[in-house]
């Protein structure tokens, strides 16, 4: 749809030409493809070709052949051909738009919501998603031992009443009505572990300070596992919203980024290490603010790569820039396309081709991709002659409360889901209706067992209703 869209702004007569070509096996026939094509406005023709395209193209006499970015530093035989009368060929993958990093949106209306639902339907059909044995998969989380790493984080929600506008500096006027804290960041990932069912233990760092106390509490309260180092020099990460009416008014950030000291690494690596023989899951959670630095994240690889732990890594940007691309050797990562295009300074390549070179630099196993509204694109890297390469599933969001730590649960519940056992796909759509649960409330509060299986469940009647 990108390429199409960039095509539409060339502008001119568009023609979208299908390969049909005997040697490869496909999925949707040439017809039923055409079909879907004609139903963009954007396309004037759509002509399903052999494997002899160039005869077409000599045939049309097109003034632009535009092909994705991807194609560029190839064999292109069109060249020769559009050299003889002047045409040209462009390479584009379509304009990517700088988005919020949010796994969904907030504006979505009725009509996305239905198409959406036509979308998950189809993906259930393809995968031959089937709930019993999504149900199957989720009573599994209960067997597992989770470790997760990273930063700790308070969310606070103001809750304001908007006065008015001051006549002095035109500003909004807001009276603060109530106030509410969660645990965020790594913590709430660890929070999100045991709500699920799965053994867990937590570790990482927070100042010596009032915020510092009250994480130490919470995770006391919760019964959560928990190896916490108290960092003098550092301020226990504070995030708070101001709101009014399920709308963030303005977010202020009270943060430290400097990496822990090498004697606080060795203090968290030491107690990984010793109880690295009982995890078989290790997240993690990257939030930038300096629990992760490289040196460590490279030792409890290393350490996870010899006790063949399954390693899953994120890297959030939202108020900083993370880096997805340090993380090496990963069974799984979540990115948002904002986070993997902006730390690999990638903006022209399409999502296919920034992937494979995601997969070449960090030789992770499976990458699934957040689109904000448009879903998750997921990329099947162990596929096979009767398997997708990849495909997209659709938001599962009708009326979202709060974004916020979105992107923790759909990152967690996809690594529980393909450690128990998931294919991929089977993976991302329990991911996406987890999801769904997080961005229906306000504030990150740890996801239950039974809520996860009960979503499941209505899920599956409204897909087979409609």
């Amino acid at each position: 749809m990108r390429l199409i869209d960039y095509a539409s702004v060339i502008g001119g007569y568009i023609v979208v030409g299908i390969i049909e070509r005997e040697d490869r096996k496909s999925f949707f026939s040439a017809n039923n493809r055409k079909k879907v094509l004609e139903n963009i406005n954007h396309i004037d023709k759509v002509i399903v070709a052999g494997d002899d395209y160039l005869e077409l193209v000599r045939e049309l006499r097109p003034d632009f052949i535009l092909k994705g970015e991807e194609k560029r530093g190839i064999s292109n035989n069109e060249m020769s051909i559009l050299h003889e009368y002047g045409g040209e060929l462009i390479f584009h993958s379509g304009e990517y738009t700088l988005d919020a990093s949010n796994l969904l949106s907030q504006d979505m209306d009725r009509e996305n919501s239905q198409e959406n639902l036509l979308n998950i339907q189809s993906y259930i059909k393809r995968h031959k998603i089937d709930i019993s044995a999504l149900i199957t998969i989720i009573k599994k989380f209960k067997n597992h031992h989770v470790g997760v790493i990273g930063d700790i984080i308070i969310d606070q929600y103001v809750q304001c009443n908007v006065i008015g506008m001051s006549r002095e500096d035109e500003t909004i006027v807001v009276s603060p009505d109530a106030k509410r804290s969660f645990i965020g960041g790594a913590g709430i990932v660890a929070a999100h572990a045991k709500s699920l069912g799965a053994s867990t233990s937590f570790f990482s760092a927070v100042g010596n300070d009032e915020a510092g106390q009250y994480c130490e509490q919470y995770l006391d309260d919760t019964g959560l596992a928990s190896y916490i180092i108290k960092d003098k020099s550092r301020k226990t990460i504070n995030k708070t919203r101001y709101r009014s009416k399920n709308k963030t008014l303005l977010r202020v950030n009270e943060i430290t980024s400097h990496d822990l000291e090498e004697n606080f690494c060795d203090e968290i690596y030491r107690a990984i290490e010793k109880n690295i023989r009982k995890l078989d899951i290790l997240v993690f959670c990257d939030f930038s603010y300096g629990v992760l630095p490289q040196s460590l994240i490279d030792r409890l690889t290393e350490l996870g790569r010899n006790h063949g732990v399954f390693m899953v890594a994120d890297s959030q940007s939202s108020s900083q820039i993370g880096d997805i691309w340090r993380f090496k050797n990963m069974n799984l990562v979540t990115p948002t396309e904002f986070e993997l295009r902006a730390a690999g300074n990638m903006q022209k390549p399409s999502l296919l081709t920034l992937v494979n070179k995601y997969y070449e630099q960090t030789e992770a196993k499976n990458v699934i991709v957040t689109l904000a509204e448009n879903g998750a694109f997921i990329h099947n890297r162990t596929v096979d002659a009767n398997d997708f390469l990849t495909d997209q599933i659709a938001s599962m969001v009708k009326n979202p409360v709060d974004v916020a730590g979105a992107g923790d649960v759909f990152m967690l519940v996809s690594a529980l889901s393909l450690f128990s056992g998931a294919t991929i796909w089977q993976a991302a759509y329990i991911a996406s209706v987890a999801a769904s649960i997080q961005v229906g409330q306000l504030g990150n509060i740890p996801l239950q067992y039974d809520i996860l299986l009960s979503r499941l469940m209505t899920m599956n009647h409204d897909m087979a209703s409609g």
